[in-house]
């Protein structure tokens, strides 16, 4: 059975609604799990068009809460060739909010790969590392706090 806490392999993007504004400025209003999409069986499909898999770049590393109601994933925008950044969306009162750029996500140097223990991989200061933050203080920090 299908379910939000079963560990499935999800492939590409994300979310939105408020309606949902897909980046090709399509709207949506999505208010189910995985944006309304039904589990693909045993072929693959391409996971929540024009809303996370869009005209940019790549998107990819898409990471739902335990609870369903929040994804981040990162993409690779068009206007910053070469750059990352960590997107989110939020699930309130049962619809996907717009994706929006996480407030840790620095613009210029490149975030991936994001996870639930708000672990992920940047290219701040020069070379590629993992970096984290706590999870309770995630939108009040700019910048997550480096450990080596």
């Amino acid at each position: 059975m299908w379910s939000l806490a079963s560990n499935s392999l999800l492939l590409s993007a994300l979310l939105t609604a408020e309606p949902l504004l897909s980046q090709d400025r399509t709207s949506h209003v999505q208010t189910g799990d995985y944006f309304d999409q039904q589990p693909p069986g045993i072929q693959v499909r391409l996971f929540a068009p024009r809303i996370i898999s869009t005209s940019d770049y790549e998107h990819g590393s898409p990471a739902f809460s335990p609870d369903g109601k929040a994804v981040y994933w990162s993409v690779r925008l068009r206007d910053i060739v070469g750059r990352e950044v960590i997107r989110f969306a939020n699930r309130e009162n049962g619809q996907w909010t717009s994706p929006r750029t996480a407030s840790f996500s620095d613009t210029t140097q490149g975030d991936l790969y994001p996870t639930f223990s708000h672990i992920f991989g940047s290219n701040r200061n020069g070379n590629f590392d993992i970096y984290w933050t706590a999870a309770s203080i995630i939108d009040e920090l700019k910048f997550p706090l480096r450990r080596r």
